[in-house]
Order: structure tokens, then sequence, then C-alpha cells
């Protein structure tokens, strides 16, 4: 598997992040989160659901969607994007893209859930299933995601999404 795989340890990311396998558990990607965003107060918002696309490699239908996280005063602290592949249960990619102020631009990350929970792996540009997202901001590469300042912003939307879309639950369960 390719691709950033978490460890509590911010300084082994940036030397030794090729040399991971595990990724990081969803209970554990709250040591990257930042307290001053209130998590409970965001809601989901379900919003297109796009014409699938088939799977290379079972044919099988993979579904598009997108939606955004709304925080407590209705304002968007995010929008998403993802992809899930019927035919492999348990498995989905999520974009996130984020507007702080400064500059647009797209996580994409692959979730896998197995026995220990859900587990994220932060992809790169070349393994993205995605090229563009035109206004929405570039995709980012992996050390791009990582030194990020607002890094624990895109964990937080991606458990918030896993938390409460229901059509990311399905998958996933």
């Amino acid at each position: 598997m390719d691709g950033f795989l978490f460890t509590n340890n911010l300084s082994v990311h940036t030397s030794k992040h090729k040399k991971m396998k595990n990724g990081i558990s969803r209970h554990r990607s709250a040591e990257f989160t930042n307290v001053y965003r209130n998590q409970q107060r965001w809601k989901v918002i379900e919003e297109d659901e796009f014409e699938p696309g088939e799977c290379s490699c079972c044919k099988g239908k993979i579904r598009l969607m997108a939606g955004c996280i709304e925080n407590e005063f209705e304002e968007v602290e995010a929008d998403y994007w993802l992809r899930i592949p019927e035919g492999h249960k348990g498995i989905y990619t999520i974009a996130v893209s984020l507007d702080n102020g400064d500059h647009r631009r797209v996580a994409v990350m692959r979730g896998e859930s197995g026995k220990d929970g859900l587990t994220y792996w932060i992809q790169s540009k070349d393994q993205s299933p995605w090229e563009n997202f035109g206004k929405y901001g570039d995709v980012m590469d992996i050390d791009e995601v990582l030194g990020d300042i607002y890094k624990s912003l895109f964990f937080d939307v991606v458990d918030k999404v896993a938390a409460d879309d229901p059509r990311l639950q399905s998958q996933i369960r």
C-alpha cells in the first residue's frame, strides 16, 4: 500500500513516511485535531450524487458523491467528495477542500474499515483518483498535507464524515 501512513510522532512523519505501513486508526486521529474547533456542533450536509463509475478490477459500481461540513453558525468549514467502490466493502476515498482565508487546497485520503476500526492513508497526487477540483483547490501531495498548518482540520472533517454521512456509513459498517 502506497501513501502516507500516520503514527503519533510528528517528527517521524516527514522523514520516514515512505517506510510506514499501518496508517492511523480513527481513535488516534484525535491526536492531530485542534481543540478550538467544536466538531460536536458541526453538521454534515449531503449534497450531490454523481453518475457512478466502474471499478477496473471487479467491474462493480463506484458511487461518487459530494457534501460539506457546516459549523454552528451555518458557515462551510469544508467541502468533501466521496468515492465508494461497492465491490470493495470497507474501502473508500475522500477528498477534503479547505479555504481558511489563505488559499484553497484539497487533501485526498484513502479510508479502510477493518477489525480495529477506521484507518486513513494520505494519498499522493499520482495516487488520487481525482486530478482537479477546479475552484475548490489543487490536490496536495503528501508532504504538502503534512506541512499545512490546518492538517488537523483535514482529519477532523474525515472523522465527522465517517461518523455522520449515512452514504459512507453503509460502506464502513
